[in-house]
């Protein structure tokens, strides 16, 4: 629960416990103070919306970068073939960025138009980015392997090496035999008394070797609300980034309880609980949008040579969630939530009403929407893996 749900709890709570029998001027002073948490909250929400994770990308065209892109947000987002060699600043890789997500290519360093005594400052890379990524086939770059050694030493941010097309390798070598004369190579590249942890990726078949771990640190690897930033807007490979995905959009939804109680003017029909279905339409789209299941999202998830048959499975697994989304569906949820939630409630505080007690239903019954959104969520983003796993290890015939 974020500080400002702890703040409402405070709030409400004590007036309806111990002002018994309360009057308008009481409701007055309780909106007030609802409102003050409500503006507090839209700043939090504001200032969240606003903060971008920053990765740059190092490696030579050619080596999967933009395919590295597209498997950790779990979507097409940038074209194959689409970073460039001849650029004198660091651009965002087209159309690389999900919300609070940039990727940026990096122009190649110790080229005449890179040299390298000036590279670092005129990249800005100590102040503009909060990660880097040196991608690698083969070999490393010479001016990459510098570059690594000097924002090993002076950058004081996470830095991550991934070698790309491990299948090809692992047809021809043992794998654990790869892994190691691959990763001795690399380290006697970049000066091995580093010895960087190295991340194998194959970004097409059946197989992502350590994509997952990959995208964990990834995350792990950044502090406070730049952590939760990239949680909602990675894909989610593995169980600890589901879970990290959870705890974040928990958060969404505890915000936007808080600016749902503010307004208790407005009464859902069939029941008498204030609650604003725009505010709740808002916050669903917010988290169904980190779970990648929006419309938009699945068009580019399937994008990707699958069955028409699977496509169209997929999209009937997203149904539910899309009932989130719209005024009839929000309102039809609702009333199933708020029955038992204003049931409750009104046992409780007996024989008090007014908006106080509305206000602290409409909030309860937002988490309780949220709550459910969410576990909606992770069922079709769990069955939708599930039904890609089949059609991709099945050999069926694409559309």
């Amino acid at each position: 629960m974020t500080r400002t749900a702890h703040d409402l709890q405070r709030s409400i709570v004590p007036f309806i416990s111990y002002n018994p029998g309360a009057t308008m001027p009481m409701d007055d002073q309780l909106k007030r103070e609802i409102g003050l948490l409500a503006d507090k909250t839209q700043i939090l929400i504001d200032e969240f919306e606003q903060i971008n994770v920053h990765v740059a990308l190092i490696g030579e065209p050619g080596v999967g970068k933009s395919s590295l892109v597209n498997a950790i947000v779990g979507k097409k987002i940038a074209e194959i073939g689409a970073t460039r060699e001849t650029t004198r600043t660091a651009q965002p890789v087209p159309y690389a960025e999900v919300e609070g997500l940039v990727f940026w290519d990096l122009p190649g360093c110790g080229t005449p138009n890179h040299p390298r005594e000036t590279y670092i400052d005129d990249q800005k890379l100590l102040t503009n980015y909060d990660l880097f990524i040196l991608v690698t086939e083969k070999r490393v770059r010479q001016g990459d392997e510098w570059l690594y050694r000097r924002l090993h030493t002076e950058a004081g941010k996470p830095l991550f090496v991934v070698r790309t097309h491990f299948d090809q390798v692992v047809d021809e070598l043992d794998e654990d035999e790869a892994r190691q004369h691959i990763t001795e190579d690399i380290w006697k590249q970049l000066n091995e008394t580093f010895e960087p942890h190295v991340y194998f990726v194959a970004l097409k078949g059946r197989n992502n070797y350590d994509l997952g771990r990959l995208v964990e640190d990834l995350v792990e690897s950044l502090q406070g609300l730049k952590r939760d930033r990239a949680a909602l807007a990675v894909a989610p490979l593995t169980e600890d980034l589901l879970r990290k995905k959870r705890q974040a959009a928990e958060k969404i939804v505890s915000n936007y309880a808080i600016l749902a109680a503010a307004n208790a003017f407005n009464p859902v029909p069939g029941f008498d609980v204030s609650v604003d279905v725009g505010v709740l339409a808002l916050m669903a789209n917010k988290v169904v949008a980190a779970y990648g299941i929006s419309d938009e999202q699945l068009n580019r998830t399937t994008r990707r040579r699958i069955a028409a048959t699977t496509m169209t499975t997929i999209r009937n697994l997203a149904k539910p969630v899309t009932a989130y989304l719209a005024r009839e569906g929000i309102l039809v949820i609702l009333r199933r939530l708020g029955t038992n939630i204003a049931t409750r409630s009104a046992a409780k505080w007996v024989p008090l009403v007014g908006q106080a007690v509305a206000s602290y239903v409409g909030y309860k019954l937002t988490i309780s929407f949220g709550t459910s959104l969410i576990d909606d969520c992770e069922s079709v983003v769990k069955a939708v893996a599930q039904v890609l796993h089949v059609a991709e290890t099945g050999g069926e015939r694409t559309a």
